[in-house]
C-alpha cells in the first residue's frame, strides 16, 4: 500500500480552503485511475494504490494538520500529524506510542504518520484504498474502515512498506520485491522470471505483488508480538501466508538488514589438463561475482548454477558473473589447459 514519492513532502500546517478544494478538483482523475480495479465493498482487507508524486504533494501541502514529533515512553521521537477534522487530544501521542513498539530499526526516526478521516484518506490514497506509504509518509485514517480490520493493523501494514523502502535487496528494489532474506526464502526472483510474481503491480496483479506480501507479512509478525487480534489474510495470495520461517526472515531484515555481499576466499593449484571445482553456497537471491586469477598460465574458469554455465572466460584474470535467482549453490570450476598454476578465486556472494 504506498504512494511512490522521492522527495519528502513538506508540512503545511494551514491553507484556505478553497486552494484545499481546486488542489482536490486537479488531483481527483489521477486517483481514480489509480484507484481502477480496487475491491471496495467486496471481501475485507488492507488495500492501497499508487498516486503520481506532483498529485500527491500537492494534496498534502493542502492539507490542515496538526501534530509534530513526539517522545515515547521507548525514548524514541515519531512525528505525528493529524487532521484538524480530529480534535487535538492525546491521539497524536498514542500514535507515536504505538508506531515505537512494533518492530522497527533506525528507520522508525524517518517516518511520518498523516492521520484523517476516511473520505480525506481516500481523496490522497484513492476511491479503493483505506491507506497508502509514500516518501517516507504513511496516509491512513484512526477510525476503523473494514470490519474486523483495526486501524493500528492498517498501519502496520503501511510501516512495513517504510521498512522494505528503508530496506536494501539489490538489484531489485525491496519495496516492490520485498527484504532480501525475506524474498530470497519466498523464492520472488524465480516467480518472477516465471510470469508467476509481479513486483509493484498494484493493478490487476495486486494479489501477487510481493511488495504488497512483505507488508502483510511484517502486519501478521507484529499482531503476534503485540497481543492484537489478527486481520483476516485476504488482499493477497495465500501463498504467501508466512511459516515460522518467513515471519524470522522479517524479524531479521528489520533488526540485523541485509547492506552488502559477503566476500569468501579461496586458493589452490591446478595441474596441466585437470580440473578444479569449488562449491559455493547461495543462500540468498542476488549479484555474485567471481574473480579468478592465477599466478603463471592462463586458465579457463567457469561459474556453474543449476548445472548450467552462465558465466566463463580465459585468461590469468578472469571475472565471473551473474544473478542468483531460487538456485542455493553454485560451482567454480577452474580448467588448466597449459602448465600447472596456482590459483585465487575471491567470490563476492549476497
Amino acid at each position: 500500500m504506498r504512494v511512490k514519492l522521492r522527495r519528502r513532502p513538506r508540512h503545511v500546517p494551514l491553507v484556505a480552503a478553497t486552494a484545499f478544494a481546486l488542489l482536490l478538483l486537479l488531483a481527483i482523475p489521477a486517483v481514480g485511475a489509480a484507484a481502477d480495479g480496487g475491491d471496495a465493498g467486496g471481501e475485507p482487507g488492507i488495500r492501497d494504490t499508487i498516486l503520481p508524486s506532483s498529485t500527491t504533494r500537492a494534496l498534502v501541502a493542502a492539507s490542515a494538520t496538526w501534530g509534530g514529533v513526539y517522545t515515547t515512553t521507548t525514548g524514541d521521537r515519531v512525528r505525528v500529524f493529524s487532521s484538524d477534522s480530529y480534535p487535538q487530544d492525546d491521539r497524536n501521542q498514542q500514535w507515536a506510542e504505538f508506531l515505537s513498539q512494533l518492530l522497527h530499526g533506525g528507520e522508525l526516526s524517518t517516518v511520518t504518520l498523516v492521520l484523517s478521516p476516511y473520505n480525506e484518506v481516500q481523496r490522497i490514497c484513492g476511491r479503493s484504498a483505506v491507506a497508502c506509504y509514500g516518501n517516507n509518509t504513511i496516509y491512513a485514517s484512526a477510525d476503523q474502515v473494514e470490519p474486523g480490520i483495526s486501524p493500528q493493523s492498517v498501519v502496520a501494514h503501511e510501516y512495513g512498506h517504510h521498512v522494505a523502502a528503508s530496506r536494501s535487496n539489490t538489484p531489485w528494489e525491496a519495496v516492490d520485491w520485498g527484504t532480501k532474506r525475506w524474498a530470497s526464502y519466498e523464492n520472488i526472483c524465480a516467480g518472477a522470471h516465471a510470469g508467476q510474481l509481479f513486483p509493484g503491480d498494484e493493478r490487476g496483479a495486486y494479489q501477487l505483488n510481493p511488495g504488497e506480501a512483505f507488508a502483510e507479512a511484517y502486519r501478521v509478525l507484529n499482531e503476534r508480538r503485540l497481543g492484537m487480534t489478527e486481520s483476516p489474510w485476504t488482499i493477497v495470495d495465500q501463498r504467501f501466508y508466512p511459516d515460522a520461517t518467513a515471519l524470522t526472515d522479517v524479524e531479521q531484515d528489520v533488526v540485523s538488514p541485509w547492506t552488502r555481499p559477503t566476500t569468501l576466499s579461496f586458493s589452490g593449484r591446478v595441474v596441466k589438463r585437470a580440473v578444479r571445482t569449488l562449491a559455493v553456497a547461495t543462500t540468498l537471491d542476488g549479484q555474485m561475482t567471481a574473480i579468478v586469477r592465477t599466478s603463471a598460465a592462463r586458465v579457463r574458469a567457469e561459474l556453474v548454477v543449476g548445472g548450467r554455465v552462465v558465466s566463463a572466460g580465459t585468461g590469468r584474470a578472469v571475472t565471473l558473473s551473474t544473478t542468483v535467482c531460487g538456485s542455493r549453490s553454485a560451482t567454480v570450476r577452474v580448467r588448466n589447459a597449459a602448465k600447472a598454476t596456482r590459483y585465487t578465486v575471491s567470490v563476492a556472494r549476497p
